[in-house]
């Protein structure tokens, strides 16, 4: 398996045919990703977040957005409540599951040009785009000079949570496909 197979994972499997809108053949289906993740020693909110993420699992992302919650209040406690602790999760598990479609090929990964389609390059081929700050303030419930001057940190300390458990998994199963590939 190579990274860049793995690279175009998502929810739904993994399609290397190349086309853009999908169809082809599904060679890592969600059940592999949930076998891979299963195996070794993969810590537990990494092993979590990834099955909620590339397994489609919503209940995997609540409780994981319940343990973002529980470290920024920790992390941050007293200058944090509960409920703070709560919108920065949201915020910072939004980012990281969802996000919003890529303004620049409105979540299709191909954008056209008088050629044709091409990969867009704004958002890598993802789809998705980075949450702006005003986005994040209005999830907040704030305005953005508020959320700017007071709550960024803290969101960008819980997305680095985040990252670390994707970051995790993503190894974790790039370990797993790899030994699979030489062992077959």
């Amino acid at each position: 398996m190579s990274a860049a197979l793995l690279a175009k994972l998502t929810a739904k499997g993994l399609i290397i045919d190349g086309s853009p809108m999908g169809g082809g053949i599904v060679e890592i289906s969600a059940a592999d990703v949930a076998a891979s993740l299963a195996f070794g020693n993969l810590e537990l909110w990494a092993y979590k977040y990834s099955l909620g993420k590339w397994c489609a699992d919503a209940e995997y992302i609540k409780e994981s957005q319940g343990e973002v919650e529980h470290l920024t209040w920790a992390h941050y406690q007293p200058k944090v409540k509960r409920v703070e602790a709560r919108s920065i999760s949201v915020v910072a598990m939004f980012q990281a599951v969802g996000g919003y479609l890529c303004p620049h090929c409105d979540g299709s990964k191909v954008v056209r040009i008088a050629t044709g389609l091409v990969a867009c390059k704004a958002c890598r081929e993802s789809g998705r785009g980075p949450l702006r700050l005003s986005t994040k303030a209005d999830l907040m419930g704030m305005s953005r000079q508020g959320y700017t001057k007071t709550w960024d940190e803290r969101v960008k300390w819980a997305e680095s949570v985040i990252s670390g458990w994707e970051q995790a998994g993503l190894t974790h199963m790039y370990r797993q496909f790899s030994q699979e590939e030489m062992a077959g």
